[in-house]
């Protein structure tokens, strides 16, 4: 049953050539397994690399772009790509992961935190039940599960919590644990 994939990721590349190529592979693979792209709508990092790889494999893109970044960024511009305009982030956020069935999280910056911790958030209070997967490429999340431990640890948070998502460093693994 094909499902639309949301990937939260960052508009940069990051410090390493792996990072592209995951987020290119994983693009592939979404479409080899069925799937479909929602994701923020960037051309650029690893946003861009995802959509371009799903779109060269011949795959359905979605993209939810906030009209205030066009004066500063480059949204998409692929054929076959389905863009939406929204007005904030906020809105853009709550569109992917409203419309995707699984949510995966690549490396990437702030935003990419923020969108992730939303998901988790809404997980926690049970008000999400869609599988949410980090892709921790180069060992790039480590450090965050170390802080989801501290934060068990010092009884912020319960240990259940870590059940609410999946930490795999390879990208057919990650896609096994969560069904897709």
């Amino acid at each position: 049953m094909s499902k639309k994939i949301c990937v939260f990721c960052g508009a940069r590349l990051g410090d390493s050539e792996n990072y592209e190529k995951v987020a290119i592979e994983l693009g592939r693979e979404i479409v080899r397994r069925g799937h479909s792209l929602i994701y923020g709508g960037g051309s650029v990092g690893l946003m861009g690399a995802v959509a371009h790889g799903v779109a060269s494999t011949g795959g359905q893109v979605s993209a939810v772009f906030p009209r205030f970044l066009e004066a500063t960024e480059q949204c998409i511009q692929v054929d076959g790509v389905d863009v939406c305009l929204v007005d904030s982030m906020d809105v853009r956020k709550v569109k992917m992961y409203s419309d995707a069935d699984a949510i995966i999280v690549l490396p990437g910056g702030f935003g990419t935190m923020d969108e992730f911790f939303e998901v988790l958030t809404l997980k926690q209070v049970g008000q999400f039940d869609k599988p949410i997967g980090l892709l921790n490429v180069n060992h790039f999340y480590d450090p965050l599960v170390t802080f989801m431990h501290h934060i068990i640890e010092k009884e912020f948070a319960s240990i259940e919590n870590l059940s609410f998502f999946y930490d795999r460093d390879n990208i057919g693994d990650l896609l096994d644990a969560m069904n897709l």
